[in-house]
């Protein structure tokens, strides 16, 4: 449907419809109740633009006989009769359209078509009137039209302000989460500094006790060992007198002996 609504912006209804007669086997098959209608609508719309509008006429009573009708829809089917000059049937209609609650849009439309139908008809005395209202309505919908342009320009800017605060607010969250980051860094490297730190130096101070601890034993053992040595000489020089006391009494009994 948003190529059929591209072409009717292009006013290039042929083939509008064209796309729309493509669609309606498919519709027809798969498409709920309130779908078709609305498909059908359109295609009606298109027919009647494309100059055919007996069949525009004939789908709008097929889908719409004893149902609720829109105003824009009668004021359409209302300028299909227009354009097959049934023109009694197309005032019925327009009538029956401007009887119904609208918008400005849909006055517009409706004193439009009006006016042609009265023009047509010859009714010449009404059409001041007609071209009264149509002309209030036109006005009314240009009104609507800049109050939509002015609230979709606020709208924008609104959307553009609160895009941008919503850019900042995220940045700011970002720089935040970074600082963050960054502070728990710092923090887990200082801890994991002063750990390291404290079991170096734990180890060192254990190294040295051990240090300290084998300089006293090799203190103990060097003065275990003085002592043995201190004995050790204290024995031979015993050892040595004793022989030499030996040899001294060996000697003197020799000389006796001699004598």
């Amino acid at each position: 449907m948003a190529i059929v609504g591209g072409y009717v912006a292009k006013r290039d209804y042929s083939s509008a419809l064209d796309s729309l007669i493509a669609m309606e086997p498919e519709v027809i098959a798969n498409a709920h109740d309130s779908y078709k209608i609305f498909f059908f609508d359109q295609l009606a719309r298109c027919y009647d633009s494309d100059r055919q509008s007996r069949k525009a006429i004939d789908i709008w009573h097929s889908i719409y006989d004893g149902k609720n009708i829109s105003v824009n829809t009668l004021a359409h089917w209302a300028h299909a009769y227009y354009h097959i000059n049934e023109l009694d049937s197309a005032y019925m209609l327009i009538q029956q359209a401007n009887k119904l609650p609208r918008n400005n849009t849909d006055e517009a439309l409706c004193r439009n078509v009006e006016y042609d139908i009265l023009e047509k008809m010859g009714r010449k005395a009404e059409l001041a009137r007609v071209d009264s209202l149509r002309n209030i309505a036109a006005g009314n919908t240009m009104k609507e039209r800049k109050l939509e342009e002015s609230s979709l320009a606020l709208n924008l800017k609104y959307d553009s302000a609160t895009r941008n605060a919503r850019i900042e607010a995220a940045e700011a969250r970002n720089r935040t989460n970074i600082a963050i980051f960054i502070a728990m860094l710092l923090a887990i490297s200082g801890v994991a500094a002063y750990i390291f730190m404290n079991k170096r130096n734990q180890l060192l101070k254990l190294e040295h006790e051990n240090d300290i601890l084998k300089i006293k034993t090799m203190q103990d053992n060097l003065f275990k060992s003085d002592c043995r040595n201190k004995d050790m000489s204290a024995r031979i020089s015993e050892l040595f007198h004793t022989r030499f006391n030996l040899i001294d009494a060996l000697a003197a009994t020799y000389f006796e002996c001699k004598r």
